[in-house]
């Protein structure tokens, strides 16, 4: 007796067999996991893995929201903070495109708000580090939007 999956199901087998190596191999390779990571690698139904996910997302926009802040700060009202808040807004409305047209495949599906969210966590977590860099620049370095400056 022959048993086929669906398009859909055999895509959400995929990403769940595919998050699980992820998540083991990170595990093993980085710090202990937080309490919250804890239970979202325990986490069993497509309920619970869509939550911890949204909650992920919610942390790493905290963490961007933190950097672009500090770095906001930092430059004062200046054009280089005007064209920061304009390159800031943009890039969230190019972040939500790109991650509903990633969750395209999955949309009407219970899997869709978790493909979404780790879109979007994991272009959050790199707009950060991204954000942070700009504040660790060289002064001199015209590659660089916001070099450090000497302090007199």
């Amino acid at each position: 007796m022959t048993h086929f999956l669906s398009g859909a199901a055999v895509m959400a087998l995929t990403l769940a067999v595919s998050m699980h190596a992820t998540t083991t191999y990170a595990m093993s390779t980085q710090a202990p996991p937080t309490p919250a990571q804890a239970e979202c690698h325990d986490a069993q139904t497509q309920t619970a893995m869509n939550q911890c996910a949204a909650k992920a997302f919610q942390n790493a926009e905290h963490r961007l929201t933190t950097t672009y802040q500090s770095l906001k700060d930092a430059l004062g009202p200046t054009a280089e903070r005007a064209a920061l808040e304009t390159a800031q807004r943009r890039w969230a409305a190019y972040r939500d495109a790109e991650c509903q047209f990633q969750g395209v495949p999955s949309a009407g599906g219970s899997i869709h708000a978790l493909v979404v969210a780790q879109c979007k966590t994991a272009l959050s977590d790199a707009r950060q580090q991204t954000l942070k860099g700009y504040s660790q620049c060289e002064e001199g370095d015209v590659s660089c939007p916001h070099p450090r400056r000497e302090t007199p």
